[in-house]
């Protein structure tokens, strides 16, 4: 049975996205929840954070485990989760959890302010995303890197077998030799 071994940053950036779309289906949602008052979002907003709490805790661990063997993705993630301590996703995440749940004062928790606070919030999770899917370029890119050294040493061959071809017509070797060298030399192109 084949198992594909599944790289550790694609499994963080699969959480990840998932708790992007999760947050953008929240956010969206708050119209609808709004005139049911008996729906506690606040509640799914503490899901929310403590999935995020998982996810930065992820990326420490992934990063950890990745930093002998290589230690670029491990930098990388390092990077991301300082980027969203620094931003205080979390912070914010518990911020927008308290406006959803019900006041001391008013009574009614404060739609409005959790969902501009909660765009907010987006922007700069998607800055995080787009940090990580950096990680996803730059091994597009070592592979493009490697497909193109391939190619240039195969050049490199081709250009050797037509000099050999080339060198042997001048120094006025046998017809039917040169012949079969450019036949080998167009075959191996």
């Amino acid at each position: 049975m084949f198992v594909r071994e599944v790289p550790l940053a694609e499994i963080a950036m699969t959480c990840f996205r998932s708790l992007v779309i999760v947050c953008c289906l929240t956010m969206t949602s708050f119209s609808v929840f709004a005139q049911e008052p008996e729906i506690d979002l606040s509640s799914g907003q503490k899901q929310l954070l403590r999935d995020y709490e998982r996810f930065e805790k992820a990326l420490f661990d992934i990063a950890e485990q990745a930093r002998r063997k290589d230690p670029d993705r491990a930098e990388l993630l390092y990077r991301a989760r300082s980027q969203s301590q620094e931003e205080k996703i979390l912070t914010e995440m518990e911020a927008i959890s308290s406006l959803l749940s019900p006041g001391e004062e008013s009574g009614a928790p404060r739609y409005g302010a959790a969902a501009d606070r909660q765009k907010e919030l987006l922007a700069r999770l998607e800055d995080v995303m787009k940090l990580l899917q950096s990680l996803d370029e730059r091994a597009r890119i070592d592979d493009l890197i490697k497909q193109l050294e391939g190619n240039l040493k195969d050049l490199n061959r081709i250009i050797a077998g037509q000099k050999d071809v080339r060198a042997d017509t001048q120094r006025g070797k046998n017809g039917e030799q040169l012949k079969n060298a450019q036949e080998k030399t167009l075959k191996e192109a």
